[in-house]
């Protein structure tokens, strides 16, 4: 089965996103412990997600959905490390819950 266009565009992403996530869990000097393994997990999901999108795996969607509940987590963590405000957060996560809702929805239709 010939990979779709979009798949591919989205497995190129999240395998940036892979590398920016271990980048930060790595390399940032002074980054607290927990918000460290945060990153590292949001890197290692976020690869396992781009290896399952580029093989058009089975096990791809529940990769993603793993990747969603990291990015959540992740946001969670920043919010209480730096403190943000209450209202846009929740804006924000829910506009960013959006976006994750329509990612999976793709992924489900292409990926059956």
């Amino acid at each position: 089965m010939k990979r779709p266009t979009g798949i591919t565009v989205l497995g190129i992403l999240m395998a940036f996103l892979a590398f920016a996530g271990l980048g930060n869990g790595i390399a940032v000097p002074g980054m607290p412990f927990f918000l460290r393994l945060l990153a590292l997990s949001y890197g290692i999901t976020a690869f396992t997600t781009s290896v399952g999108l580029f093989r058009m795996a089975k096990w791809t969607r529940k990769s993603f959905l793993t990747w969603c509940a990291t990015v959540i987590g992740t946001a969670i963590g920043l919010r209480f490390e730096q403190g943000h405000h209450l209202i846009p957060f929740v804006g924000f996560t829910l506009f960013v819950v959006a976006i994750l809702y329509l990612g999976n929805a793709y992924i489900r239709r292409q990926i059956a």
